[in-house]
């Protein structure tokens, strides 16, 4: 599995509201990260991956129906994580098309120009009108608790280009190397002009990438 794989995925989901497509990307990027490590025997729980030495029990079906409801709600369990990829591969997402494109240009281009104040349990009313989502859809964005850092942005921080363009480079032009603060409490670039961020055009031969194993 690629990284461009799980990209296409989330830009495929943007007008089809796949949202189990959309979710992979949450889970591959915590895998990505994952070190190679050993659990100590005198740990009960594992400080690096968060699992629990003893066998537990858990219901794939709630996992899954959190997968296709909401997007996943727990992309650091790696229970989770590894159902989702594995499903991911099985179902392969469609390929991103020029409306995808465009609800992800105005997506990103929303988030970047919000102001410097607006925490992340508020940015879903800033989500362009392109982006088709529920009430349940909205409300999983404003009450579910988020992960640190993410709990910590605020539209001070904004977008991290050098990242965006590692995983979306391949559809999208930027036009500055990187932005926002890596410190929100950091209010020196808050008065600095706001990104440009353009989809590019989708190769009229554009073809699935093939599927590999995890």
């Amino acid at each position: 599995m690629s990284q461009r794989q799980v990209a296409d995925g989330l830009l495929a989901s943007l007008s089809t509201r796949r949202l189990d497509w959309r979710s992979a990307l949450g889970s591959f990027s915590v895998a990505q990260r994952l070190t190679d490590h050993r659990v100590s025997t005198d740990e009960e729980q594992c400080h690096v991956c968060g699992l629990y030495r003893a066998r537990q029990t858990q219901d794939l079906n709630v996992l899954n129906f959190e997968r296709l409801k909401w997007g996943g709600v727990r992309h650091s369990d790696l229970v989770y994580a590894l159902l989702e990829l594995e499903l991911f591969l099985a179902h392969p997402p469609t390929i991103p098309t020029e409306d995808d494109l465009q609800i992800f240009q105005d997506l990103m281009t929303s988030i970047a120009t919000v102001s410097p104040s607006l925490t992340a349990s508020a940015l879903h009313h800033h989500f362009p009108a392109s982006l088709k989502v529920n009430k349940a859809e909205r409300d999983h964005h404003r009450f579910v608790d988020m992960a640190y850092p993410a709990c910590w942005w605020n539209g001070s921080v904004g977008i991290h280009l050098l990242r965006m363009s590692a995983l979306f480079g391949h559809v999208l032009q930027l036009t500055r190397p990187s932005v926002g603060n890596p410190d929100p409490a950091d209010s020196s670039r808050r008065d600095e002009p706001r990104e440009k961020i353009v989809t590019k055009q989708l190769p009229s031969d554009a073809k699935s990438p093939s599927l590999g194993r995890v």
